[in-house]
C-alpha cells in the first residue's frame, strides 16, 4: 500500500487545477479534497471490511476500475453541492486521483518503482523502509517539480524568483537522477522551502479547512498500525511458549477490519497449533497463509509449510509428507522473486534429501567411452 506516494499523488494534482477554475467555497478545501481522493479507496475497503468482514475481498475496489469511478462520480457530486462549482476541471482532477490510487497499489508499478530506485533487479516488492525511501524519491519528485513549474508560470512573483523555481526543478530532476538520499533529499528539501518562501505571504487561515477531508483518511493506517503491534506480540506470546493465549491473539488480529497482509498472523497461528499438537487446524492455518502470500506475489508460506510437512513431530502422522514438501520447495525455488527465499528452499531441499526423507538427486550421465579397434 503505497501510503506516502497516494498522499504526494493527491498533493501534486492539486495544484494542476488553475486558481480561477475553483470557484464558490471550493480554493479553502480544495487541496484537502484531492488528497482524499487520492485515498478513499483504501478508506471504501476499509469500511466494507468493517461493516461486513466475511462478503469483501480487502482489496475489491482496488481491482475494479468501474467502482471506483462510481466512488469518484460521489465524491464530485457531494463537492458539486457544497462549494457549488461548475466548471469541469476541478472534477477532472478528482477523478483522477482516485483512479491514482488503483494504479500505485497495482503489485507491477510498485515492484517498478523500486526497480527503478535501484533496490532489486526482479519484480518483487520491497520491505517497508525500502519502499517508503522509494516513494519518496520518485513521488517526491513529481510533486517538487509540479509545484516548482507552477510558481514558475505565476506572473504575480518576480522575474528572478520565477527563474529560480526552474532551475530548481532542473536540479530536483537531476538529483534524482543520481538516486542518492544524501543527494536528492537535500535538493527536494531545499526547493520546497523556496515554494514555501514564494507562497507564504499569499496564504489565508481558511485553508486550513484543508485539513478537515484529510481526518478519516487517518483511519485506516491507524488500525494497520495498531494490528502491526499486536502481531509483534503474538510472536513474544509464541515465543515465550504461551501458545493458547498466542492463539487467542492471532484469533482476534484476524477478526480486526485491517487491510494489512494477515499472512504472519497465520503463520503464527499455524506455529502456535503445531506447538500443542493440533495438527490439522496447523495445517489448515499454513494453507491460508499460503493462499494470502500469493496474492502479495511471496512464497514465504509455502517454505513454513514445506518444514510442516517434514517436522519430527508430524512423523507417523498422516501430516509427514515429505513428497509434497518437495513439490513445494521446487515451487519456491522456479518461482520466487525473493533469491533468498530460493536460497532457504534450495537448502531445506538439501537438509532433506541428506536425511533419506527424499530421493537424491540424479547423477549426471557421462558419456559413453568407446574404444578404437
Amino acid at each position: 500500500m503505497a501510503t506516502i506516494g497516494h498522499t504526494l499523488i493527491g498533493l501534486s494534482l492539486s495544484e494542476t487545477c488553475p486558481a480561477n477554475a475553483r470557484t464558490g467555497r471550493m480554493p479553502y478545501i480544495w487541496v484537502g479534497v484531492v488528497v482524499f481522493s487520492a485515498h478513499v479507496v483504501d478508506l471504501v475497503e476499509w469500511l466494507a471490511l468493517f461493516v461486513a468482514p466475511p462478503h469483501w475481498d480487502k482489496h475489491f475496489l482496488t481491482q475494479s476500475p468501474w467502482m471506483a469511478l462510481g466512488v469518484a462520480g460521489a465524491i464530485c457530486v457531494a463537492v458539486a453541492a457544497t462549494t457549488r462549482c461548475r466548471k469541469p476541471w476541478p472534477y477532472l482532477v478528482i477523478t483522477l486521483a482516485v483512479l491514482s490510487h488503483l494504479l500505485l497499489d497495482h503489485h507491477p508499478i510498485r515492484a517498478l518503482v523500486a526497480n527503478a530506485y535501484g533496490l532489486s533487479a526482479d519484480l518483487r516488492l520491497p520491505d517497508y523502509p525500502e519502499a517508503i525511501a522509494a516513494e519518496l524519491w520518485l513521488y517526491g519528485l513529481v510533486f517538487v517539480v509540479t509545484t516548482l513549474l507552477v510558481s514558475w508560470r505565476r506572473r504575480e512573483f518576480k522575474p528572478k524568483t520565477r527563474k529560480l523555481s526552474l532551475v530548481l526543478a532542473v536540479m530536483c530532476l537531476l538529483a534524482a537522477a543520481a538516486r542518492s538520499p544524501w543527494i536528492w533529499a537535500p535538493v527536494y528539501m531545499l526547493s520546497l522551502l523556496h515554494c514555501a518562501l514564494m507562497w507564504s505571504r499569499r496564504m489565508d487561515r481558511r485553508y486550513l479547512w484543508s485539513l478537515v477531508p484529510l481526518l478519516p483518511i487517518a483511519v485506516p493506517p491507524a488500525f494497520d498500525l495498531y494490528a502491526m503491534r499486536l502481531t509483534d506480540e503474538a510472536t513474544r506470546l509464541r515465543e515465550a511458549k504461551l501458545f493458547d493465549a498466542a492463539i487467542a491473539l492471532n484469533q482476534r488480529i484476524l477478526r480486526m477490519p485491517a487491510r494489512k497482509s494477515f499472512v504472519a498472523n497465520y503463520l503464527e497461528l499455524a506455529r502456535s497449533y503445531q506447538s500443542t499438537g493440533a495438527f490439522d487446524l496447523a495445517e489448515k492455518a499454513y494453507l491460508d497463509a499460503r493462499e494470502e502470500s500469493h496474492i502479495y506475489g511471496t512464497f514465504m508460506a509455502d517454505f513454513f509449510l514445506a518444514k510442516f510437512y517434514t517436522d519430527d513431530r508430524v512423523k507417523g502422522t498422516p501430516y509427514f509428507q515429505p513428497r509434497k514438501a518437495v513439490k513445494l520447495l521446487d515451487e519456491i525455488i522456479r518461482l520466487s522473486p525473493y533469491p533468498d527465499h530460493q536460497r532457504w528452499a534450495s537448502e531445506l531441499r538439501t537438509q532433506l534429501r541428506q536425511k533419506g526423507l527424499i530421493d537424491p538427486e540424479p547423477a549426471e550421465l557421462s558419456p559413453p567411452r568407446f574404444s578404437v579397434p
